[in-house]
């Protein structure tokens, strides 16, 4: 059994067994087996938090994971699979066009029929008369009778043996009391149809009622959307425009191709919005650069829908902004997925169980700092007790900036070393209460609250780095400052240090000598953490089993901090 069958046998069965009103309104041939068609079903306004939770359910029950919720005019559900690909759910809970009221649900459930097929299963689906109603709606909010829908329109006319019922049917909805599927084939129909509404509306009554309450709800839809931004904004850096068609074009079902805007380098402020708050994908491509983390750390309209794609040598590095987890991929299946795989642990709401976690990554250039981050980003999406991590480069910012510990090219050249003097160490000084003073706010700002919804914030270093390379930080100042400092510093939870003899620091990097490489090695085997838990590192082994054992560990040791 496939899993779109499966996902509606499951989701049709749980409708009928909690005695909820509900039809499917079109396209129900083949509708079992034809994914390419979406699923358009209709209840009553009062029951679509309960369809809802039954659509939830039954993907559940079929493997299929949540992977878009939009609130158009209908409610948009789109579910997903790595065998199937996508189902899409629409849940109408009455019939309009614009803001002009057409039917209620009522009028259509009331008279609604069950369809058996002959492999046993059925659901319901409208009388004809309104089947009929639905597909001129249809047409009608699309501009034009699609091909389709005229030869339907056609099997109902041929099908439909009571005219009066039909042009009752046609007299409630668009307020003309004719046979409107004798004009299949006029071209003016829909034109024809749209002025017959609007003047329908405004002549009854209760058809101004209902409107009214459009326009309400549209506005509350229309707050809501600004708020939360449907659409997604994917960065390309080091990789060609094509690629990122191909990427729109795999996630069509998500982000209709004609609301997406692809440019090569950065679009405007107000087209990415736009573009966001119509429920379009937003595709920025960059050319490769010696230092992609920098083209990411600007302004992301909403994190949680924001990725990025990062080409670098041989590897191509995927990014969730939000959540800050990362993965690697080859392909554009494999990118998509990756995005599919994020939104879907996004809708199912899951923090981690556990407080999260200040950890500081220690050791001397050379020894994989920055490649650890990387694995653990990775990984750490895969563990259940973290909910997403943080990364930060020496010391994090006040304000809520994103940083990925993406690969740099060669050695970094070093800061000149100004001699030590009196106005230096006063500058020093300065510099280092400006630091306590910044990472303090951006501990009660950012780090405490990302740690308490489970997040592992990642620090290089930390201010740890001005014992161990204080001409990087150019501070000339006295220790015994450094030392008062410190208990001032919000403390880490976590310390991971990374040992490795100095020749093969040397042989990695070459931007410290190998006397200063020894001097730095016997100050970080001297530093102290207070409470918190050091995680010991053999930075000589392969990164990935470096990797698996810090996870390890951090997961007990994250497990325990409930």
């Amino acid at each position: 059994m496939s899993t779109r069958r499966e996902l509606l046998t499951h989701l049709f069965r749980l409708l009928d067994e909690r005695h909820i009103p509900w039809c499917v309104l079109r396209n129900y041939n083949s509708l079992f087996d034809d994914s390419s068609s979406d699923v358009d079903l209709l209840t009553e306004p009062a029951r679509a938090a309960a369809v809802i939770a039954c659509c939830v359910e039954a993907a559940k029950l079929a493997g299929q994971s949540l992977v878009q919720r939009t609130r158009f005019v209908n409610h948009s559900l789109v579910f997903w699979n790595r065998a199937e690909c996508f189902t899409r759910i629409d849940i109408d809970t009455e019939k309009r066009w614009r803001r002009f009221h057409l039917l209620t649900a009522a009028q259509v459930l009331n008279s609604r029929k069950r369809l058996s097929n002959p492999d046993g299963t059925s659901f319901f689906v409208p009388d004809i008369k309104h089947e009929a109603v639905v597909i001129l709606t249809q047409a009608m909010w699309q501009g034009k009778l699609s091909d389709r829908y005229a030869r339907r329109l056609l099997d109902i006319r041929s099908q439909a043996d009571d005219h009066e019922q039909l042009c009752n049917v046609f007299q409630q909805a668009f307020g003309v009391r004719e046979n409107l599927l004798a004009r299949v084939d006029d071209p003016d129909l829909v034109n024809y149809l749209q002025r017959a509404a609007r003047r329908d509306c405004f002549l009854r009554p209760h058809k101004i009622g209902h409107s009214i309450r459009y326009i309400f709800k549209d506005i509350t839809r229309f707050l809501s959307r600004k708020r939360a931004l449907p659409g997604l904004l994917v960065k390309l850096i080091g990789m060609p425009v094509e690629t990122g068609s191909k990427l729109t074009e795999r996630l069509a079902i998500l982000f209709p191709l004609k609301k997406n805007l692809i440019v090569d380098g950065r679009a405007s402020s107000a087209s990415c919005r736009h573009t966001l708050f119509k429920g379009g994908m937003v595709v920025e491509s960059f050319p490769t650069a010696d230092k992609p983390a920098s083209l990411l750390g600007g302004c992301w309209p909403q994190p949680d829908r924001g990725f990025a794609v990062v080409r670098n040598n041989a590897h191509t590095h995927l990014i969730h902004v939000g959540t800050g987890f990362m993965s690697s991929a080859q392909t554009v299946d494999e990118m998509a997925n990756f995005i599919c795989n994020t939104l879907a642990r996004l809708h199912e709401g899951k923090s981690a169980r556990c407080n999260g976690a200040l950890a500081v990554l220690l050791g001397l250039d050379g020894s994989g700092k920055t490649t650890l981050a990387r694995n653990l980003t990775e990984s750490a999406a895969e563990t259940k007790c973290i909910s997403g991590v943080r990364y930060f480069h020496w010391l994090p910012p006040i304000n809520e900036g994103f940083e990925f510990p993406l690969p740099e090219p060669g050695n970094q050249p070093r800061k000149t070393e100004q001699a030590a003097s009196l106005v230096q160490s006063f500058l020093s000084a300065a510099r280092l209460a400006r630091n306590v003073l910044r990472a303090q706010l951006a501990w009660w700002f950012h780090l405490k609250p990302h740690c308490k919804r489970g997040y592992l914030v990642l620090v290089d270093r930390y201010f740890y780095n001005y014992h161990l390379d204080p001409a990087s930080v150019r501070y000339h100042g006295p220790r015994w400052l450094l030392a008062l400092a410190g208990n001032v510093f919000p403390k880490p939870d976590i310390v991971i240090r990374l040992n490795a003899p100095p020749e093969i620091l040397l042989a990695r990097k070459q931007e410290l000598s190998e006397e200063q490489i020894r001097e730095q090695a016997r100050t970080l085997s001297s530093l102290t953490f207070g409470n918190a838990r050091v995680i010991d590192a053999d930075a000589t082994e392969p990164a990935d089993v470096v990797a698996g054992k810090v996870m390890d560990e951090l997961a007990h040791v994250l497990s325990q901090r409930a």
